[in-house]
């Protein structure tokens, strides 16, 4: 997802906040993947790492009209304006003219970045329109009494991207979510948990599962040469699971350690895969192995916490950097295993909490 498509994601979960969040809302109708909310929980609306979003400003009936975004040092990134009627509603977002101006410069011009149109029924989304320069969308929403069934969207200059989702509710409980794609393909996006089974327990499950089948997956993958280091891609807000496994030889990291910013070409694994053909594996276990990966994945999604997948990633990388590699792959004294965000907002802290006993390499 890039940054235009978290832009559009976050102005729609506005506009379908009635009032100040309660953790008891239903976001289906403009967010089908529940946009992190938890019942009975009381949160900020979600918001990519290092951000948060306030909402400000309430009309007479306490409905939102003004959302700030601030970035992690207090500056504002985004803002959006919006009005209500009781037949539509309409979103703007606005940034800074330029990203320079945000610190020393404050908002003036500002500039456009989209803007959302709901025609609504009964209070309920049935039309959501949007426009930016990034191109045209339109949703439809099909409603049978107050729970949503089906969400049809359209993008005029992306046909690719058309589908639908279909929602399956058992009684008041919104059980299970499809994506279906034009081009016929169906993907589970959400689905709720049997009765008994809780996400703690699934995690745990996972963790002994992976440190078991991860060693075994990888043998013989750096034989060629010693490797250095070992990956385990995830991405915050997105399926990731069994991870995608890079491993650095240490003829790369020796190249990449002459670079200007030693650290991040070191530990990036992005740089390992753009300065050589490095060994890589992305698919690996059984067919019952990857849909209990598919669970959590899903599971982790209706949770509402972003970073369960990479506290996952971090337990099974401290404990696999316990193990004695030596039977099972050509390693380095200084080889290390971590958990790594694709875009490697928290390299750091991915280092510190993967490997054990303070001894994380660091800026």
């Amino acid at each position: 997802m890039d940054g235009g498509d978290r832009r559009a994601q976050r102005c729609r979960r506005f506009l379908a906040l009635a009032k100040f969040p309660t953790g008891d809302e239903d976001l289906s109708p403009l967010c089908v993947e529940r946009a992190g909310y938890r019942p009975g929980r009381r949160r900020r609306p979600p918001a990519p790492e290092g951000t948060e979003l306030v909402l400000y400003g309430y009309d007479e009936r306490g409905e939102t009209t003004i959302a700030i975004g601030r970035g992690g040092d207090g500056s504002e990134t985004e803002a959006y304006l919006i009005w209500r009627t009781e037949h539509e509603a309409v979103a703007v977002e606005a940034t800074p003219a330029r990203a320079s101006e945000i610190a020393p410069g404050g908002w003036w011009p500002p500039r456009a970045q989209g803007v959302w149109r709901a025609e609504l029924d009964g209070g309920r989304p049935i039309r959501i329109e949007r426009f930016s320069e990034r191109g045209a969308s339109l949703e439809r929403c099909r409603w049978e009494g107050d729970r949503l069934v089906e969400a049809i969207t359209e993008h005029g200059n992306r046909p690719e991207a058309d589908g639908r989702y279909v929602l399956e509710w058992q009684g008041s409980d919104l059980v299970r979510i499809e994506r279906h794609w034009a081009q016929g393909e169906v993907r589970v996006v959400y689905e709720r948990l049997p009765r008994g089974v809780t996400l703690a327990g699934l995690l745990s499950a996972l963790e002994d599962e992976l440190v078991e089948r991860i060693p075994p997956a990888v043998a013989g993958l750096g034989r060629r040469e010693p490797v250095c280091a070992m990956a385990f891609a995830y991405c915050v807000g997105e399926a990731s699971l069994p991870p995608a496994i890079t491993l650095c030889p240490d003829t790369v990291r020796r190249r990449l350690d002459r670079e200007e910013d030693g650290f991040w070409y070191r530990w990036q694994a992005a740089e390992w895969t753009s300065a050589a053909d490095v060994p890589e594996l992305d698919r690996y276990g059984a067919e019952d192995f990857r849909e209990r990966c598919a669970t959590v994945d899903r599971a982790v999604t209706r949770g509402g916490d972003e970073l369960v997948t990479a506290r996952l990633l971090q337990a099974v990388a401290r404990r696999l950097n316990r193990i004695d590699w030596g039977d099972l792959l050509a390693v380095t004294d200084d080889f290390l295993v971590y958990a790594w965000e694709i875009h490697g907002d928290s390299l750091e802290q991915d280092l510190a909490a993967s490997v054990p006993g303070g001894n994380a390499p660091s800026a």
